[in-house]
């Protein structure tokens, strides 16, 4: 007699844990703080890039002694966190630009109508047109092709709290503070480097939201074909501390 196999639903102990228990992000608001389970607050700037593919020989290296003279220059208590972060690229610019440009036909068409000028009517209607479709051709080659583009990021923190360890609650006093201290530091990393000729931004807190959702997102992101989440967890979105930081995924995270 063969005895057949049950096959019972895994208790909730055995069920694999949550993508927010790898995570350790307490938080993220506005204008662009994240909160750590560990009490760190931390924001970001994002770095207009350089391509030193189309550069010489000495504007390389200008380039790499200005870098390494602005690491040289940080405060040691300004620690700084370099990721490079791949999100969908959506050529959003380009696509304002046509879609603008069909707008602009369209009127020159309506003062052709106005004016009585059948002949110039049409042909800025078939401009409008033709424009349109690039837009749409342009728009469901992007969905279909799903292209990436790097952005690099700049993460400077602060904690509080004077030891590293378990879950600590921050009171709003201390949250307070700890949001002026990390705008202080903010102000100075952006500021030196515009001084070495580096074009930066604040990234807001819905930016934030959107690439961990493409980092932990088990549907979506690239990485959890090949990472198991808790490698991905140690290796990318352990909230940093105060302390030099561990090894980790150096594909993705570079310090």
């Amino acid at each position: 007699m063969v005895k057949k196999k049950i096959t019972r639903r895994p208790r909730g102990s055995q069920l694999p844990p949550p993508t927010q228990d790898h995570l350790h992000v307490r938080a993220v608001i506005p204008p662009g703080f994240v909160i750590a389970d560990d009490g760190t607050i931390a924001a970001a700037l994002e770095v207009a890039p350089v391509d030193l593919s189309l550069a010489g020989g000495s504007e390389i290296a200008t380039r790499q002694e200005q870098f390494a003279s602005f690491v040289a220059g940080l405060q040691h208590t300004t620690p700084i966190q370099v990721v490079i972060a791949a999100v969908p690229q959506r050529c959003q610019e380009y696509r304002d630009r046509v879609a603008a440009r069909v707008e602009r036909f369209r009127e020159l068409a309506e003062q052709a109508r106005r004016a009585g000028d059948e002949s110039a009517r049409r042909r800025r209607e078939h401009m409008a047109e033709v424009a349109e479709a690039h837009l749409s051709l342009f728009e469901v080659l992007l969905d279909e092709l799903r292209p990436k583009e790097e952005r690099y990021l700049v993460v400077v923190w602060h904690n509080p709290f004077p030891l590293i360890g378990k879950r600590r609650e921050i009171s709003a006093d201390k949250l307070e503070e700890g949001k002026q201290e990390v705008e202080r530091r903010l102000a100075m990393v952006a500021g030196q480097l515009g001084h070495i000729g580096l074009e930066t931004r604040r990234v807001s807190a819905d930016e934030l939201v959107q690439i961990f959702y493409n980092f932990y997102h088990m549907t979506t992101s690239p990485l959890t074909r090949a990472t198991r989440p808790a490698i991905l967890a140690g290796a990318i979105a352990r909230a940093p501390s105060e302390e030099p930081a561990g090894d980790g995924d150096e594909s993705h995270v570079t310090y």
